[in-house]
């Protein structure tokens, strides 16, 4: 958190956080770097202006702490969690998660951002996609974290909204080049030609992307990595229109989210604490279990579970850990798309065929069918 006060600290100066943009700045005035994209910069204005690191302090605490409340009330309301044992696991579950301490501890803003990523799936669960572009904006504050959580618009066809989301970010990046004086050409010249990608290196990190820049072609990872994230809804959406799932809005963004997280968590970089991103995952594959309890539900849950809750130091004793854990979480999303398609029906979080206006799976005491839920409450 005090690089973050540093680099608000010379953007609230009007000098963008980057040595080599700021040629004119004079050598003893010290210009830190920044890895954050530049509308982050206006983002971080609620946490550091006026008051600056001690206000960033309380901020980020008080808004971590909100996140890890929210996240356990989705947690323990899952609608497929019966009995006492369920919804107490299912309350702890994202709280559990190994690096949660240490996002806390550091200041970092891994537990706000999946803090907004939630609030994201809540907004879509209650229909409100313009509501949830706006949580998205602020889950942006990590892109790394929530980029790929822009499936969702796609797969829904929420198109006006992701459009208004992507504007917000627009404005506000050419509202740091305005402030600043700087060109947005110099900062893609610089981006493409001159960045190291340095801070993607390093022991603590992990995922795809890290390995990937062993090629030293980090441009062209991240190339990759981009387009693997613009083309995943689009294949998902493939999937979907040929199960018959059409616009695929039956389908329970929890679901969906599911379906993103490990790409987002692959195809970016991250440090372990970055983890708590994988909790819509987490969370459908608790709901898979409990509803539809089988040898191999129920060993995706703890497999991924086990995972995610196992201290980092203790992982990293194990051999090729860095293999094993993706691989193991990619079979646990497998497991939960297969187990969907078995089961039908969108109440159920599957991606089966679409029912009719009217499923009578029930009628009321007038003699009305029933017609089963679109999702989460």
């Amino acid at each position: 958190m005090q690089s973050r006060v540093a680099e608000y600290g010379a953007f609230r100066l009007g000098i963008y956080p980057a040595r080599v943009l700021e040629p004119e700045v004079p050598p003893t005035v010290r210009v830190p770097y920044t890895v954050y994209p530049p509308y982050a910069l206006l983002l971080f204005v609620p946490f550091f202006e006026p008051f600056g690191k001690i206000q960033g302090r309380i901020v980020v605490e008080v808004l971590s702490l909100a996140a890890l409340v929210a996240l356990a009330r989705y947690g323990r309301r899952l609608p497929g969690l019966r009995g006492s044992a369920a919804v107490g696991l299912g309350a702890v579950a994202a709280l559990a998660i190994s690096g949660n301490g240490n996002s806390l501890a550091l200041g970092q803003f891994s537990l706000i951002c999946a803090g907004a990523i939630l609030m994201q799936i809540e907004m879509l669960e209650r229909g409100r996609p313009f509501a949830a572009a706006g949580w998205w904006v602020v889950a942006m504050l990590k892109p790394q974290m929530a980029l790929a959580f822009a499936g969702l618009f796609v797969v829904r066809r929420e198109w006006r909204a992701l459009v208004l989301a992507a504007g917000v970010l627009v404005a506000m990046s050419l509202g740091a080049f305005w402030w600043t004086d700087i060109s947005p050409r110099r900062l893609v010249d610089y981006v493409t030609h001159l960045m190291t990608f340095g801070f993607s290196s390093g022991q603590t990190l992990s995922g795809g992307f890290h390995s990937a820049l062993g090629v030293q072609a980090p441009l062209l990872i991240v190339g990759a990595s981009l387009l693997g994230l613009v083309l995943l809804p689009l294949l998902v959406r493939w999937f979907l229109t040929r199960r018959g799932v059409v616009g695929a809005r039956n389908v329970e963004p929890l679901f969906l989210a599911a379906l993103f997280a490990l790409p987002g968590r692959e195809l970016m970089y991250h440090r372990f604490y970055d983890n708590v991103m994988m909790f819509p995952l987490l969370f459908a594959l608790l709901e898979a279990a409990c509803r539809r309890p089988s040898p191999a539900s129920i060993a995706s849950a703890a497999l991924m579970g086990s995972s995610l809750w196992i201290p980092e130091r203790l992982l990293d004793l194990i051999p090729f850990h860095e293999v094993l854990r993706p691989t193991a979480w990619a079979m646990c999303a497998v497991a939960l798309v297969a187990g969907a398609g078995r089961t039908g029906g969108p109440g159920e979080g599957a991606v089966a065929s679409p029912k009719p206006d009217v499923d009578p799976i029930g009628v009321d005491a007038h003699g009305a069918a029933i017609s089963p839920p679109l999702g989460p409450a």
